[in-house]
């Protein structure tokens, strides 16, 4: 069992917005799908779920363009979870992002 985490980094195309939510009382979160496809056609297009919590979510958003939105993303995120008998509890949190406009 594996309790560490790892700081990742991710570039690819927003591919979906999730809706903010409330996931206790005051506590609020978001996901977000991010689309990484590659040059190579022998490997498969990956998506990664990355979630957002708290004041996180305005951070996030702060520099993103709804008029002229952004061709791809940079994003550094917590992998956390574990794997205990081959049941995956990992997940992306949202740490750093940088968008990439044209």
């Amino acid at each position: 069992m594996d309790h560490s985490f790892q700081i990742v980094t991710i570039v690819g195309e927003l591919v979906e917005i999730g809706e903010v939510y409330e996931l206790t009382p005051g506590r609020k979160a978001q996901r977000i799908i991010v689309k990484v496809s590659y040059n190579d056609t022998r490997v498969k297009t990956d998506y990664f779920g990355i979630f957002i919590y708290g004041h996180d979510i305005e951070a996030f958003w702060s520099n993103y363009d709804q008029e002229h939105k952004p061709h791809s993303l940079q994003i550094e995120a917590k992998l956390n979870g574990r794997m205990k008998n081959n049941r995956n509890t990992l997940t992306l949190t949202y740490k750093k992002i940088r968008w990439i406009y044209d």
